[in-house]
């Protein structure tokens, strides 16, 4: 019975001591960038060269996808993506090649996926990949076509965009709402 009192005890103290931490100030929500650690990349990517380059670039059946470089000179194609439709962890594989001029041609394998890597063109050698591992966490990563490595990966955070937070405004306190700037007709 001593046993269960002190337990309610210590919970009813717990409690205390987190409702009076102040909240953070909404203005200071920001999404954090540091060097990948939570998620060792070593294990979850692999690059390979590819003994001949793709012949064609395949469909996109996504919109939001478009496999060509700006002046197409370089392309990807999304060999392997992930059955949404079934429980993860996903993995990718996506080929990534020149398409004009000395054949380059590399592939890229990702493990460990919440969702399809997204993928974007910077411009004719960088293409740009972020690889979400949770709902929270991902990677950004610039892919250098003409070395076949990663010239930057960091991971971003998104655990503060989640957090309670005090608006400063008067007219939504305690909303959750962001204030909408009033427009005097």
């Amino acid at each position: 019975m001593r046993l269960a009192a002190a337990g309610f005890i210590l919970i009813i103290a717990a409690t205390e001591v987190c409702a009076t931490e102040p909240l953070m100030d909404c203005n200071d929500q920001v999404v954090k960038y540091d060097d990948s650690h939570f998620v060792p990349l070593e294990s979850r990517f692999s690059v390979k060269p590819l003994l001949q380059r793709p012949d064609r670039v395949l469909r996109e059946s996504d919109p939001e996808f478009t496999p060509e470089s700006p002046h197409r000179t370089r392309a990807f194609n999304r060999v392997v993506i992930a059955d949404t439709m079934k429980p993860g962890p996903y993995s990718n594989t996506i080929d990534v090649f020149s398409t004009k001029g000395d054949a380059v041609s590399w592939r890229i394998e990702i493990v460990g996926l919440r969702d399809n890597a997204r993928l974007k063109w910077i411009n004719e050698d960088l293409l740009f990949i972020q690889t979400w591992w949770g709902r929270i966490v991902s990677t950004d990563m610039l892919f250098e076509v003409s070395t076949g490595r990663f010239v930057y990966a960091k991971q971003a955070n998104y655990g503060l965009l989640v957090q309670p937070c005090e608006e400063h405004n008067p007219s939504v306190k305690g909303t959750g709402l962001r204030p909408a700037h009033y427009v005097e007709r």
